[in-house]
């Protein structure tokens, strides 16, 4: 059985979905940016409903919890060798995120 191809906003709201889980597993006073992080997922979560894709959204997020939300899944921080920092991971998350919402709801 063939998938469908993932539209460029679920892919973009799955991903900031696995980083903003690990941003806050991650999450120690030295990594306050997390904070300003996910107050900037909340400021494009708003444009995105204002924008009328909070349907879309929802159905994302379901999916994302039917079909990928693992628990014992593995943040990319907790891999061997890895030197960077979950929220830079979660910020380019945001990056994606945000443009998919303009893209949409420009479409």
């Amino acid at each position: 059985m063939t998938e469908l191809p993932v539209d460029p906003l679920s892919k973009a709201y799955w991903q900031l979905l696995d980083e903003r889980r690990c941003a806050i597993l991650q999450f120690s006073k030295e990594h306050l940016a997390v904070l300003g992080e996910l107050d900037r997922t909340d400021t494009i979560l708003l444009k995105a409903g204002e924008s009328g894709l909070t349907k879309h959204l929802t159905d994302a997020a379901a999916k994302w919890r039917k079909d990928d939300a693992v628990a014992d899944k593995i943040c990319d921080f907790q891999a061997p060798g890895w030197r960077g920092r979950a929220v830079d991971s979660l910020k380019e998350a945001n990056d994606a995120l945000e443009s998919a919402v303009r893209s949409s709801a420009k479409g």
